[in-house]
């Protein structure tokens, strides 16, 4: 796998070559303040967790895509995606204690 920087938009981004299937991978640009204030370290942690299972969604999505230009069956179902939404909203209400 042929892995390029580039920048799109305001976004840094890396292109991903897989075969002939390019994806390109916008990361976000997170301002760590809110109103009142910087985040506290439970805030970040918790948002860092979170991204960590969005990037986990990307990575089973660009991999069914894979499976489906090689005419393979998709690897993960509707079933595992689901899974990786009540990750999330466990994630978003768990107590700090959890994290």
């Amino acid at each position: 796998m042929e892995v390029l920087s580039n920048i799109v938009g305001n976004y840094p981004a890396t292109e991903l070559s897989i075969n002939s299937l390019k994806l390109n991978v916008k990361i976000l640009r997170v301002n760590f303040t809110r109103k009142g204030g910087n985040m506290d370290t439970t805030t970040v942690i918790r948002l860092g967790l979170i991204l960590a299972v969005q990037a986990d969604i990307e990575g089973m999505k660009a991999q069914n895509k894979v499976e489906e230009l090689v005419n393979n069956e998709i690897i993960y179902t509707e079933i595992d995606f689901q899974a990786k939404g009540d990750q999330l909203r466990n994630l978003s209400y768990c107590h700090e204690d959890q994290l």
